[in-house]
């Protein structure tokens, strides 16, 4: 990935994300089999609650509980937090010189090394070292643009939403939050509608 290159655009990066995420919106529609249960709210909602307080002690935890966590071969929750490590490589620049991860990377690796897949754990050393699969270099060219390409953009949104089950459309959440944006609507569950403030989910 050109980082480089994509970084001194996170602004219109930004703007391109609320049109990807009403577009993640339709996709999470309850006939579309994309499911986010409660825990993977939770556990995502814990983890940007201790990033925004910069509480290195939760955000531990709180990345424990969500690596591993959820459905698919690579479990929603790892997907999760691959797409996070991208948002934040653009809303958080740092000297990328040296071949270790940011701390954030380095905290998500630490944890997966015991509580996930080796196919996981190998998917997030990618996301940490600012690897993703060649679709999302073509989101982020298009997100990049200036003016959007709307049609170009929500093609590349809906290819990075046939990665698997759930994988593509649960690395887009992450990538999301990552680069501080609100998340999509989605469905509540069994009629329960939620809201989320900070790290606090309130039923």
């Amino acid at each position: 990935m050109d980082w480089e290159a994509v970084q001194p655009r996170r602004e219109q990066v930004r703007r391109g994300g609320r049109m990807v995420s009403r577009i993640l919106a339709q996709a999470r529609h309850p006939e579309s089999g994309l499911r986010w249960d409660l825990r993977l709210r939770q556990a995502t909602a814990a983890v940007l609650g201790a990033q925004l307080r910069c509480d290195h002690d939760r955000l531990g935890a709180a990345v424990r509980d969500l690596c591993g966590l959820g459905e698919g071969l690579t479990p929603q929750g790892d997907d999760w937090l691959a797409g996070w490590l991208l948002g934040l490589r653009l809303a958080q620049p740092q000297d990328r010189s040296g071949s270790s991860p940011d701390p954030p990377g380095a905290l998500v690796l630490d944890v997966a090394a015991t509580r996930t897949t080796l196919l996981s754990r190998a998917f997030l050393e990618c996301a940490a070292a600012g690897e993703a699969p060649e679709s999302w270099h073509l989101l982020l060219s298009q997100m990049a643009q200036d003016p959007v390409d709307g049609l170009g953009l929500e093609r590349a949104t809906r290819t990075i939403l046939l990665h698997g089950a759930t994988s593509g459309a649960a690395m887009l959440e992450g990538f999301l939050a990552g680069l501080g944006l609100p998340p999509a609507p989605r469905p509540p569950i069994l009629g329960v509608e939620y809201a989320i403030h900070r790290d606090e989910v309130r039923l």
